[in-house]
């Protein structure tokens, strides 16, 4: 009687965590908000130029422009440094920010950054801040600037698992059939030499023109020159997908873009920081000429991202089956005690 409870309490032992850890609906630590949906106490990071920042900006916001954090040659510093200068801002990692802005480019790429540096909550104002401010939705005042010493120690536990290094990436590459490389270079005028070099092997071209999760963009799987499906490996596990674009700030705002549209928190996506131009400094590294077809080499499985729907549905069956076995055992129990 006491081991069929026992077996019982196990069940809802591990029947619990499948029903906290698959929900699709909480919000995740990175997204776009409006005016009204911010966090009211979040501390507010403007990214504009420090001059506007100072100048006007809304009240106790904290200046830090996108050049602060980005080293001469376009790459990041080490993370020493940049935890350092969130220091100086006077920004606390426990606490949420709202990251506002005017350019996309710089405010998503300081997002992203807090994000893997293991900033708690990272919320992105969608509307531009000189029409917040214009709006008089938020009171305004002078910026906070960065000072010579740190105002707070920023102690955050990195998300060092979503960044992927280009000596990481080649040997993913050869190995791991489940990961799906993400180009999210445009063809602007600017980018348009540094996109005509070629892609990194195998990647899919993904210009992130509006919000979209990623996972709708799952490639088929390869095909030969007669349209016949080639055959697919072993499975190797869900869908990995690790992006890219030209350079440090480019690849983390692209990040940023990408996981913050992804209602999916289950959903891996990683990102390469150096970006194209950290991977052609590596000489022998492959690349693919850009008027060629970015696909996979022939035999690799392109795998969906998790399906959670059914592990709830699953758990409830679990516990259902474990209060029956309980019940039924208690049941037996006392008709025993009472004959």
């Amino acid at each position: 009687m006491q081991r069929h409870i026992n077996i019982a309490c196990f069940m809802l032992l591990i029947a619990t965590p499948c029903v906290a850890v698959t929900d699709e609906h909480v919000p995740t630590p990175l997204r776009y908000v409006s005016a009204d949906q911010a966090t009211p106490l979040a501390q507010v990071i403007d990214t504009r130029a420090l001059a506007n920042c100072q100048k006007r900006t809304i009240a106790g916001a904290h200046c830090l422009p996108a050049s602060d954090l980005v080293g001469p040659d376009g790459q990041l510093p080490s993370f020493v440094d940049i935890f350092w200068a969130l220091g100086t801002a006077g920004i606390s990692p426990h606490r949420p920010v709202l990251i506002v802005g005017n350019q996309s480019r710089a405010r998503d790429f300081v997002a992203g950054l807090l994000y893997l540096c293991g900033q708690s909550s990272v919320q992105i104002l969608k509307t531009p801040v000189e029409l917040v401010l214009h709006q008089k939705h938020w009171p305004a005042a002078q910026g906070q600037t960065r000072g010579i010493l740190r105002h707070t120690v920023y102690d955050a536990n990195m998300r060092d698992k979503l960044i992927v290094l280009p000596t990481e990436l080649i040997h993913l590459l050869a190995t791991d059939n489940s990961l799906i490389t993400i180009d999210g270079r445009n063809e602007s005028a600017q980018n348009a030499d540094e996109y005509r070099t070629g892609h990194i092997p195998g990647a899919i071209r993904l210009v992130s023109t509006q919000a979209r999760p990623i996972s709708r963009y799952l490639p088929r799987p390869a095909t030969d020159k007669h349209g016949t499906r080639l055959p697919l490996t072993a499975p190797a596990g869900p869908a990995r997908f690790v992006t890219y674009a030209n350079n440090a700030v480019d690849s983390i705002a692209y990040f940023t873009r990408v996981r913050a549209s992804e209602p999916n928190p289950q959903v891996d996506i990683r990102v390469l920081p150096a970006g194209w131009q950290g991977w052609i400094k590596y000489q022998n590294f492959p690349m693919t000429p850009s008027g060629s077809s970015p696909q996979r080499q022939a035999g690799h499985t392109y795998l969906p991202p998790i399906n959670n729907s059914i592990y709830p549905v699953a758990a409830i069956l679990v516990s259902a089956t474990a209060m029956l076995i309980i019940f039924m055992s208690l049941r037996k129990r006392g008709e025993k005690q009472w004959s």
